[in-house]
């Protein structure tokens, strides 16, 4: 029990001695002796309220302290699994740089890459189910820390690929590379600092206490 439920507690036994509601002034008369023993009756019905309201306040903050640690220690574990994104858009880069260099793909090489854009789909699901059930126990202040929301991670999913594809395009086209190095780097390192950004906020989460 906090010291601020005490107080509350010790509040109510207090008050009510004052006002005459546990305690008659005159103990000679039986009337009134009655009257104080209906009162303590009363008393302790309400005492006996206010440490059950006390305990239900104190289960309800424990138990949400307990189910948000749970949520965010699931949305952590599916948080560190989205590096495979910067390992997937290496390994297009990787495949794209064959191809400037007039070589193939490799069979095994492509079935790899595609194996691993079908994880990382999975990852980014698998991600924003254990966001939609952990944002529910953050602020609005807490959930503007993370700036890897699922939305944005889908957005790079969508966007980044599709540029790395069509700076190789003109590459082939002109020879000059300028393009769609600065594609990779940018992806790249975007991937990188979001994803560390995003697991170190919700490591900081879990530290705190609440």
């Amino acid at each position: 029990m906090e010291k601020k439920d005490i107080a509350i507690l010790t509040a109510v036994v207090v008050g009510s001695f004052f006002s005459g509601v546990v305690w008659a002034p005159i103990f000679t008369d039986k009337a009134l002796i009655k009257d104080l023993l209906e009162s303590s009756s009363y008393v302790a019905t309400i005492f006996a309220c206010v440490v059950a309201v006390v305990a239900l306040s104190s289960w309800k903050k424990q138990f949400r302290f307990s189910e948000r640690f749970s949520r965010l220690s699931s949305l952590k574990d599916a948080a560190t699994d989205l590096h495979l994104y910067r390992g997937y858009l290496q390994d297009i880069s990787r495949a794209i740089e064959l191809k400037l260099g007039g070589e193939d793909v490799p069979d095994n090489f492509a079935k790899d890459l595609e194996s691993k854009r079908e994880k990382v789909l999975d990852t980014f699901s698998f991600y924003k189910k254990s966001w939609t059930s952990a944002v529910a126990f953050l602020s609005a202040q807490e959930e503007a820390e993370i700036q890897g929301r699922p939305d944005v991670f889908i957005s790079m999913y969508m966007r980044y690929p599709q540029q790395l594809y069509s700076a190789a395009e003109v590459c082939f086209l002109t020879g000059d590379r300028a393009e769609y190095d600065s594609i990779k780097q940018e992806a790249i390192e975007r991937a990188k600092s979001l994803y560390a950004q995003t697991v170190g906020a919700l490591d900081h989460l879990l530290s705190q206490k609440i």
